[in-house]
């Protein structure tokens, strides 16, 4: 993780209540999630490297972080020629994602040992609005910001599962996850539409 990515993830500790405290007073209590107390905090940063890499960690909430003690690192996304390989906390290979179809950019595929693990694709002109298909499981709606300022959320069958905002730099999301749904395959999702989102 380098110094950059660091100071974000310094940042973006000493911001890590702003979201529940928007809930608590621009949303009504009944429309905040009844999982958000519970969810552990992820966030994903884009390295300085021309490639863009990124790179997922987690930390419970009011646990601080530091260059020295980044968090739990979970993933990490690394760019190359055509490809994004997804690798776990130890290098490990977990899937690879490719772009698929007639018109570049627009759908995505990730396999594992030759198996397709996700589509995510994109909905909307200015790339606000993804779906991501699973293999094996419920279709997700993800609400991408326009602006910088604006929220991510993440929906499935039309209930919030993910709640997050960018910040405080654009290399920087930080996010929430109703527990269970937290699996690497879906932070792999999250992570390459941050990277797309960064470069787009």
């Amino acid at each position: 993780m380098d110094r950059t990515a660091v100071s974000h993830a310094l940042a973006a500790a000493r911001h890590r209540e702003r979201w529940a405290d928007e809930w608590s007073h621009d949303v009504e209590e009944s429309r905040r999630p009844a999982w958000l107390n519970d969810a552990r905090r992820y966030y994903s940063t884009i390295g300085g490297e021309s490639a863009d890499p990124v790179s997922v960690f987690t930390a419970a909430d009011g646990e601080e972080v530091s260059g020295a003690t980044p968090g739990t690192p979970c993933l990490h996304l690394e760019p190359r020629f055509r490809l994004v390989r997804v690798l776990d906390a130890d290098g490990r290979e977990e899937g690879i994602i490719r772009s698929e179809g007639i018109v570049p950019g627009v759908r995505y595929v990730m396999g594992r040992h030759g198996n397709p693990i996700w589509v995510l694709s994109v909905r909307s002109i200015v790339r606000k609005r993804h779906t991501l298909e699973p293999a094996d499981g419920e279709t997700w709606t993800f609400d991408t910001p326009f602006f910088w300022w604006q929220h991510l959320t993440g929906t499935a069958c039309g209930v919030p599962k993910l709640v997050g905002y960018v910040g405080p730099t654009k290399r920087v999301w930080l996010m929430w996850i109703e527990p269970g749904r937290d699996t690497h395959d879906l932070l792999a999702a999250v992570a390459f539409m941050h990277r797309k989102w960064w470069r787009w």
